[in-house]
């Protein structure tokens, strides 16, 4: 092929081979992180929807420590799947982590998923407990929250007379 305007013709191109074209696979969906200890998190994931052409090869999953004004603190650390989950180890407990997920097809790396953002651990046990305004039928129970608590969907008090050996929740 060579092209040609009013002023000549450009040189010719190589020759064509019998290749075919391959688009990079379509971006993640269903991203989804559960901390599994206190220093590791189970990422699974959906196939993309679309190949790009190309069966997928591996995954490109990239994670990093955020600082406390969101940005990464620590360079993206890169690892690479076959299947659509994987057991992160080796995290800091205690840390805000950012991960993402890419689909690659051997010719071309999709776009990455969108983030999840998880603290990495299990939440810190409340301090100070206090009980006052205590009566024969009521108490008042107040704690205070350290930093960083986790994700915390609710509280479980447990109490017992100091006669029994039974705690009640």
């Amino acid at each position: 092929v060579f092209g040609v305007n009013s002023g000549g013709g450009s040189a010719v191109s190589l020759p064509a081979t019998n290749q075919t074209l391959v688009d990079p696979p379509t971006i993640i969906v269903g991203l989804d992180a559960a901390v599994m200890t206190t220093t590791s998190v189970l990422l699974t994931w959906s196939p993309p929807s679309d190949n790009g052409g190309q069966n997928i090869s591996y995954y490109v999953i990239q994670y990093g420590i955020l600082d406390g004004s969101n940005s990464i603190n620590m360079m993206n650390t890169t690892t690479m799947a076959t299947q659509t989950q994987i057991l992160l180890s080796g995290l800091t407990e205690n840390s805000w982590y950012l991960f993402f997920v890419a689909a690659s097809n051997g010719y071309a790396v999709g776009m990455t998923s969108s983030q999840i953002k998880l603290l990495v651990g299990y939440p810190i046990k409340p301090a100070n407990v206090v009980a006052s305004g205590i009566t024969d039928t009521y108490v008042n129970i107040t704690w205070q929250l350290q930093s960083p608590a986790g994700f915390i969907d609710y509280f479980i008090l447990s109490y017992r007379q100091e006669s029994s050996q039974t705690w009640t929740i």
